[in-house]
């Protein structure tokens, strides 16, 4: 059957960016996504971002943006966007694979742009930060709207 795309999509990153993560970090990816050790003191130390700390980050940062959108009369995709390109794991680039790895919409770069352009101007890791951002904020996005669906569905039962 094979791995999962993401897990595929990793290991590219990995095969054609190997000086983006260090070998710490790709140990510890490895041994937790392939049934392996989970010590979270060895995660903090190379400072990996895990699964739940993902989607914790994901739902805190579509939360943020809905309250912000709607205190300051403000389309929530411009808050998002400017939420998600200011945040440290687009920020730094030792961040990046572990975003891919864990996004749910690690193939959204392509919908946000050229890749070869992206490649040729940026090079390597402009492209995976690129990559990164694009994934980061379609998980944002997402979650914005579920948390929207659940509010109307409350609003629905109250009445």
């Amino acid at each position: 059957m094979g791995r999962p795309p993401v897990g595929r999509l990793f290991d590219h990153a990995i095969t054609f960016f190997p000086k983006m993560v260090d070998d710490r970090s790709w140990t510890l990816y490895k041994q937790i996504h392939r049934g392996g050790d989970t010590d979270s003191q060895r995660r903090k130390e190379t400072k990996m971002i895990n699964l739940s700390d993902y989607r914790d980050e994901i739902e805190g940062l579509a939360r943020d943006a809905r309250i912000e959108a709607r205190e300051y009369n403000r389309e929530i995709a411009d808050v998002i966007h400017e939420m998600v390109d200011g945040h440290s794991w687009i920020i730094y680039s030792k961040h990046h694979p572990f975003v891919l790895g864990h996004s749910e919409n690690a193939d959204a770069g392509s919908e946000y742009g050229d890749l070869n352009n992206v490649l040729r101007t940026r090079g390597a890791e402009g492209l995976l930060g690129f990559m990164a951002c694009a994934a980061m904020i379609a998980d944002v996005e997402q979650a914005a709207l579920r948390l929207e669906d659940e509010d109307e569905d409350e609003d629905e039962d109250e009445v």
